[in-house]
């Protein structure tokens, strides 16, 4: 029996390699051979990884489900109507949506991973303005603020799965979504509370980001700047 010099596992004669460490195994006493049964298949069985990751989804779904049907279940008994029991199911709907689905997905890319969740939270905040009708908050201060979060966050996801978006320009790009998200949130909300807008607080946040994306993006276009960074924070 041979034994791997790197690490100690015990290996197979079938075994090229140690499959702990990757160390190739070498042993003139024992040649390797070829036709000796392997003591483990050499990649996952693609049926029991789906049928894994579905008994998952399965498990988490039952968790998920449980406290929404209880506190449900129990305002109907005590108050004959869902009460605080609603605000309770739809957050574990919106739980369920951004958990569940990527055990779902067969091939699961970033958009596969996301937009559920995007569209579980756009209805979440419709139902939330359901139960308190107001000033149409949700059309005219959520949704478009949803919209445009959800933008940023597929566009630079989209990118970055694309390999077209690496390291600092990466950084760049959060940090400037993060100024124009932030100058958002001032417009939409003064303009929803107060009918004009006067560009104030948001520009303590969005100034720093700007600098930070300049910052970012000069050091990605430049190696010497890029290499020194990359010591210094040891990368």
């Amino acid at each position: 029996m041979s034994y791997c010099v790197n690490c100690g596992v015990e290996l197979e004669q079938s075994e090229r390699v140690c499959p702990l460490c990757g160390v190739e195994s070498i042993n003139p006493k024992q040649p390797r051979r070829e036709n000796e049964p392997r003591p483990y298949p050499e990649r996952l069985d693609p049926i029991n990884a789906r049928l894994n990751k579905r008994f998952a989804a399965t498990i988490i779904s039952i968790a998920i489900a449980f406290p929404a049907i209880l506190t449900l279940v129990i305002n109907f008994i005590y108050k004959g109507s869902a009460g605080w029991g609603a605000y309770v199911a739809s957050s574990m709907v919106l739980l369920w949506f951004f958990i569940v689905p990527l055990f779902l997905w067969n091939r699961l890319n970033f958009l596969k991973a996301v937009l559920p969740g995007i569209f579980a939270l756009a209805l979440y905040l419709r139902f939330i303005e359901y139960l308190h009708p107001g000033k149409g908050w949700f059309f005219r201060l959520a949704l478009p603020l949803v919209a445009l979060i959800s933008l940023f966050v597929v566009m630079i996801g989209f990118l970055i799965e694309r390999r077209i978006l690496k390291s600092y320009y990466t950084a760049a790009a959060v940090f400037a979504a993060l100024a124009i998200i932030v100058i958002a949130v001032e417009y939409l909300s003064e303009i929803y509370a107060f009918g004009a807008f006067k560009l104030e607080w948001s520009l303590y946040a969005a100034i720093p980001s700007l600098a930070a994306a300049a910052l970012s993006l000069a050091v990605g276009r430049r190696r010497s700047w890029r290499d020194r960074v990359n010591r210094r924070i040891h990368i």
